[in-house]
């Protein structure tokens, strides 16, 4: 065991060995130690990764499954509204600002006569009787201002000509 042999000179000039009794190399360790550390970071981070992912993943699923329940509650609401709308034992019109008709019901169309052709070419001026056409007018011009009109009394004229007295509220929205 001379240190001082061409032997040990050699390992020592080199892999950096300067004992006999250490054989590995300094600079040899040091980059096992350095990819030990980069394998226990992508490690490491690829736990963090996955929880973060997976928090993620939670949170998007628990939004989803709120947006079904609201979409869900909105499609109850508006079969409900649709079933309201259409089955009312009162004649119900939602009619545009031109005066066309957007909406009407079931009871509006049976009192009436008129069916979904009629009243897709029609509009509200053409089945208010003449005689009431004036004061209508003056309605709708105080409703499209804003105001609320609690009673409204006109006659509207059903497909068969005959006059039907009608009362009711109106709002602009």
């Amino acid at each position: 065991n001379d240190e001082g042999s061409t032997y040990y000179l050699s390992l020592d000039k080199w892999f950096g060995v300067t004992s006999g009794r250490n054989i590995f190399p300094v600079w040899a360790k040091w980059f096992l130690i350095s990819v030990a550390v980069i394998i226990l970071l992508l490690f490491l981070g690829n736990i963090i990764l996955r929880f973060k992912v997976r928090e993620k993943t939670e949170k998007i699923q628990k939004e989803l499954a709120e947006r079904r329940q609201a979409e869900e509650a909105l499609r109850e609401s508006e079969a409900q509204y649709r079933d309201l709308f259409e089955n009312a034992n009162e004649l119900i019109q939602s009619v545009s600002s031109e005066g066309r008709f957007l909406r009407v019901n079931k009871k509006w169309k049976d009192t009436l006569g008129y069916n979904e052709e009629d009243i897709a070419n029609m509009s509200i001026w053409e089945i208010i009787h003449p005689e009431s056409a004036q004061h209508c007018q003056e309605v709708f011009s105080k409703i499209f201002c804003g105001e609320r009109i609690d009673v409204i009394e006109t006659i509207f004229l059903a497909k068969d000509g005959t006059p039907i007295p009608v009362e009711g509220t109106a709002s602009c929205r």
